[in-house]
């Protein structure tokens, strides 16, 4: 199909073959630089002649830096662009972004050709899922439209956007604060063909139009050819250089977003551009602009034309000053110190008063080469407070419409911030024209190649009014200062405009009450309104208020948060008071603004400061902040705890301000916001107002396990959330056969559940999930260690792949995630690590992560059940207050587990598999296995060297210890081989209870289960058999666990004894926390009726005997882990 549409392209128009075709290597850039050619009549806005080779190169890179187009003729799409880019800038370094969402987060980097490669693996994942859109797209020719809406901060968002900009689609960038009602305009408007979402937005009603996921992880090491995505890509017919990219909407004029289409044309230039500055050059721009923002994608774009990086904001929401300043000072720190940040006054404004609150030190914005507020207008205050301390403050007038054609002169020298200068002083198609006296209007006209695609429908000629007033200080002079607007449009200070026309005539015409309204905020962080109303109501009446207040609430409902009105920001004039209007009935806005410029002012200091407390004196602080958090999110305050944020909650910015504003009042003294973001919970925010000792404070203030643990499960569970609905059209093949997805493959369970499986008539595929390099001989190795027959490997039924714990992906690439999740039907998940010294925070990132990217897996494809390997020790803390455990749900008490991090991770796993298995959740069928003390294999004796008891055991037979510690009766001791904990494991996952992933019912099962030997010994018997394995000239004396552990620890005194030669001391504080009365044993019995009625190899399992120790004795002592003659 493609040739044939290659044979009557137009003159002048380029090829999909040749639109691709990349330049061996840059053009000669030191020719170009030294060409005597003047970019332009004004000197000012283009490098002088001190500055840099580097520089001077960088503006002649890609052709005269005012030409149309770029030098290389085959660069005419933004595809082409990265390919070329990815060639000619293989190996060095495009893109640092953050591994996670902590504040502490390292950075990833990713290289230009890493890049490229990453993009086109992406877009051809897309093109496999929208195969029918783009065929349609390319019969009729029509350019497809495919929409993608997510918070527009990750490099995945990123990813996305340029994977689809190689298709050849044009993509509409959803800000996800917009209405419900806009959201739907826009993508019936645009005519969207799906909506590509990230997991926070899944859930969001798109009227209808089908719903893809956003990718969470980047593809490594791709192999996608070019000639794969050309084949299925909107093919390019027409003028490439014209064809569209990005639609980026805006606020329109009747209160619906305005969608505004830009070009290759518009966004190359741009890109091209935005990084041209006259001195210096920046090597590294950080981003903190959304990726649907002129801005955002105009400075992630900048670095593609010249192979320069881009760094990433943290993932935390909303940003706050401490995250930021740590990812500058990780950046740093790996060789890539952040040059320039361009973002809303009001992410500057945090930064100020963190760095104030916090001491003064401005030397993380004085490091940087430029820091630009844009969106709006930061005051003059901060600017000047910024310059004294060093900080090259500047800025760029533009907007959506008409890319960012002026700028002040960037050079520390120029102290004025909002003088701009006029970057194209020779083009006739951007004008400033005269309005009145000493007042001009930024006009652009077609042919001004930063702009977007403004002119279809209307006459060439007809000019773009930008509606900003300017006036020239000093006169004559070039230099241009921002005025205001000809319009009724709101610039805050967040960088968000709000058409305040719209906004108010709603307001007015939606209530009897309400005579006239006006709405403020330029400027300002919100919106405010003033409120008029009719004779007849008694506006200081509370009746009449909560008319008023109802009124703006539902018309809130229509508007994107950022325009939506705080009710402390009302004021309804008092009577005899009214809003002057003109003859026609509308507000005079200016002479409004005079005539209450005192309320206007008292509305917005509210905010910011302190005025007499309307809240209870009886009220805790506690109390008061949980049902302020309450109010403003919508949530129940029994669902509100002290460790949930207020991002947890959903409450940004906007809100924030009534946090601010609400605390202010009630503390009696002003709260900044950056306070609030520092500091999002109630915990966090008592701990920095509460006056009274550390003795009287709450409970709920102590940075506890319990708490630690809530927040987590709280978080994760919040998580669930985001996943977008599962698909009840999806069908897929009913297999006779188990696939199962197992990790942990190369463990002492894991590899005997391989073996178990493997010969299993009712498994059909295993696919093992390996972590590391030589995934396949590691798990080859494992089975030869543990005495198991590696040819198990060979006949296909075991795919031995790649795991990673971090990665949302599970380590695989997007085809082969999508085989398995189309495939598999349960998941095993068995990998965890073994450390008793860690603390439950260090479990996040890798173990517990794994797990929900698994429950993920399970969530996506065809239905599938999840097997969790949980532990006795989930059940065995200082909290449990029961004789035995029964084979049921665990409680809402994480002080029933252990205090170590191993026992308290698998408690929050059993806590939140409890949720995902419930119907309005997840519906994930679950078995949660509770597993005991596994001792080495029956049939073998091995068992892994590395675990507490073979520990305890070599420890004990040291010639420096020589003694077996005596453990408090009744200490029973319930192990069970590793082999048969296989087999019951497998007669638990096939017999007729459990769960099915295949089953009809609505509602999934969660069934646990304890396997733990049913006929446990007293330790008193466990030593009388150990001592009878042992030579008579080897006599082992046997001491209390507390004077055991005491000849322990000083042997961990001694400086010439360490863990090599007593490997008990890895394990010393868990030693400890036993004579503390937390290790196994206890009088806790573990049910196991159940299991054993559901497991012939259980219920016929023996107590511990000498054969079984001997065994693993002998297997040690081949290994060479003890010694005994």
């Amino acid at each position: 199909m493609a040739p044939a549409l290659f044979e009557s392209l137009p003159p002048g128009t380029v090829s999909a073959k040749e639109s691709v075709s990349i330049s061996s290597s840059p053009p000669n850039t030191e020719a170009l630089a030294t060409r005597s050619v003047p970019i332009c009549s004004d000197p000012s806005v283009v490098p002088s002649d001190k500055a840099s080779k580097r520089t001077r190169d960088l503006w002649w890179l890609h052709g005269h830096p005012h030409s149309k187009r770029y030098s290389d003729p085959k660069l005419v799409s933004l595809g082409a662009l990265i390919r070329h880019t990815g060639q000619v800038y293989k190996g060095q370094k495009g893109f640092l972004y953050p591994v996670c969402a902590k504040a502490t987060t390292p950075y990833h980097s990713l290289t230009w050709d890493e890049f490229d490669a990453a993009t086109e693996s992406i877009a051809l994942s897309y093109a496999s899922q929208l195969h029918l859109e783009f065929e349609r797209a390319n019969e009729i020719q029509k350019q497809p439209t495919i929409a993608l809406l997510g918070a527009g901060k990750s490099f995945e968002y990123y990813c996305t956007q340029l994977a689809l900009q190689k298709l050849g689609a044009r993509v509409l960038l959803l800000a996800e604060s917009n209405s419900l009602s806009a959201l739907h305009h826009l993508l019936e408007s645009c005519e969207a063909l799906a909506v590509i979402t990230d997991l926070k937005n899944s859930g969001v009603d798109t009227n209808g139009l089908r719903k893809l996921h956003m990718i969470d992880a980047i593809p490594q090491n791709s192999k996608t050819q070019y000639t794969e995505v050309d084949a299925v890509k909107f093919q390019d017919v027409g003028d490439v250089w014209e064809r569209h990219t990005f639609i980026i909407h805006s606020s329109g004029s009747t209160g619906m977003p305005k969608p505004i289409v830009h070009t290759n044309r518009s966004m190359m230039l741009i890109a091209r551009m935005y990084r041209l500055f006259q001195d210096f050059e920046i090597e590294n721009w950080f981003l903190l602009f959304p990726l649907y923002h002129i801005a955002g994608i105009s400075i992630a774009l900048s670095g593609l034309p010249n192979g320069q990086i881009v760094s990433f904001p943290p993932l935390l929401s909303p940003y706050t000053s401490s995250s930021i300043f740590t990812a500058w000072k990780t950046l740093s720190s790996m060789g890539h110190p952040v040059d320039c940040v361009h973002c809303a006054p009001i992410l500057i404004e945090n930064m100020y008063e963190h760095i104030v609150d916090g001491g003064g030190d401005f030397t993380p914005l004085a490091s940087l080469k430029l820091l630009q507020p844009g969106g709006a207008v930061l005051s003059d205050s901060i600017i000047q407070d910024l310059i004294e301390h060093g900080v090259n403050v500047k800025s760029t007038y533009g907007s959506t419409e008409i890319g960012p054609p002026f700028r002040s002169l960037p050079m520390p020298s120029n102290k004025k911030c909002y003088s701009f200068r006029n970057l194209y002083p020779d083009n006739p198609f951007l004008k400033m024209e005269q309005v009145g006296e000493g007042l001009y209007e930024c006009v652009v006209y077609k042919g001004f190649e930063l702009a977007a695609n403004l002119w279809d429908g209307k006459p060439d000629d007809e000019p773009f009014r930008t509606n900003d007033l300017f006036a020239q200080d000093p006169p004559g002079s070039g230099f241009y200062v921002l005025q205001g607007r000809r319009d009724d449009f709101l610039v805050h200070s967040n960088g968000e405009n709000t058409n305040a026309g719209a906004l108010q005539l709603e307001i007015q015409t939606s209530s009897k009450v309400i005579k006239s309204a006006l709405a403020l905020g330029h400027s300002q962080p919100c919106v405010s309104l003033l409120i008029e109303v009719h004779e007849e109501y008694d506006p200081r009446s509370p009746a009449t208020e909560e008319l008023v207040w109802k009124t703006v609430e539902k018309v809130n409902a229509e508007y994107p948060t950022y325009s939506q009105i705080m009710r402390p920001m009302i004021y309804i004039l008092p009577r005899g008071s009214t809003l002057p209007v003109s003859p026609k009935g509308n507000v005079k806005r200016k002479e409004a603004e005079k005539l209450y410029a005192s309320d206007i002012a008292r509305l917005y200091g509210d905010i910011t400061s302190a005025s007499t407390s309307s809240s209870s004196s009886q009220e805790s602080l506690v109390d008061f902040l949980r049902n302020l958090f309450a109010r403003l999110s919508g949530v129940p305050v029994t669902n509100i705890y002290d460790w949930t944020t207020i991002f947890d909650l959903g409450i940004e910015s906007q809100l924030a301000l009534d946090i601010r504003s609400s605390l202010s009042r009630r503390l009696g003294k002003p709260v900044s916001l950056n306070t609030i973001f520092e500091n999002p919970s109630i915990s966090k925010l008592l701990s920095v107002f509460e006056t009274t000792t550390s003795s009287s404070k709450s409970e709920s203030t102590q940075n506890s396990s319990t708490q630690v643990i809530n927040q987590m499960i709280s978080k994760l569970e919040a998580e669930f959330k985001t996943w977008a609905p599962r698909s009840s059209t999806t069908s897929h093949p009913h297999d006779d056969g188990e696939i199962i997805l197992l990790t942990g493959s190369t463990g002492s369970l894991g590899t005997s559940l391989l073996e178990t499986f493997s010969s299993s008539r009712q498994v059909t595929k295993i696919y093992a999930m390996v972590r590391g390099p030589d995934h396949v001989a590691r798990v080859k190795g494992s089975l030869e260690r543990k005495g198991m027959d590696p040819s198990i490997l060979d006949g296909g039924k075991i795919e031995v792949l790649n795991f990673s714990m971090q990665d949302p992906l599970l380590g695989l690439d997007i085809d082969t995630y999508h085989r398995l999740a189309t495939s598999v039907t349960t998941v095993v998940q068995n990998a965890w690590k073994m450390d008793f010294n860690m603390g439950v925070e260090e479990f996040e990132g890798d173990c517990i992560r794994s797990t929900m990217s698994l429950l993920r897996f399970c969530y996506a494809g065809r239905r599938k059940r999840m097997v969790f390997m949980s532990s006795i020790s989930t059940c065995m803390g200082p909290g449990q207050t029961y004789s035995s455990v029964p084979e049921l749900p665990i409680g809402n008490d994480p002080s029933v587990a252990q205090t170590t991090g191993y026992a308290q991770s698998k408690y929050i796993i059993e806590r939140i598999t409890q949720t995902a298995s419930h119907p309005t959740s997840l519906n994930i069928p679950i078995l949660l296995l509770r597993i005991g003390q596994l001792c080495g294999s029956s049939l073998t004796g091995r068992w892994n060297t590395q675990e507490m008891y073979p520990l305890l055991l070599a420890t004990s037979f040291h010639p420096l210890m020589r003694c077996l510690p005596c453990l408090p009766p009744p200490s029973p001791i319930s192990w069970l081989p590793v082999n048969i904990a296989a087999h019951t494991i497998t007669e638990l996952l096939f017999s007729s209870s459990s769960p099915s992933p295949s089953s009809s019912t609505t509602e999934a099962a969660y069934r646990v289960h304890n396997i733990t030997n049913p006929t446990p010994i007293p330790w008193t018997s466990l030593l009388s058999i150990l001592h009878a394995q042992l030579p008579p000239s080897f006599p082992i004396a046997d001491l209390p666990i507390r004077e055991w552990v005491t000849k322990l620890q000083s042997l961990a005194d001694d400086d010439g004894v360490d863990a090599k030669q007593v490997p008990g001391l890895k394990l010393l504080g868990f030693f400890e926390g036993m004579v503390e009365g937390e290790g196994e044993g206890g009088s806790v019995v573990f049910e196991t009726a159940e299991t054993r009625r559901l497991s012939k190899s259980l219920s016929e399992c023996g107590p511990v005997c000498e054969e079984w120790i001997a065994g693993s004795l002998e297997a040690w002592r081949r290994e060479g882990f003890i010694v005994i003659p």
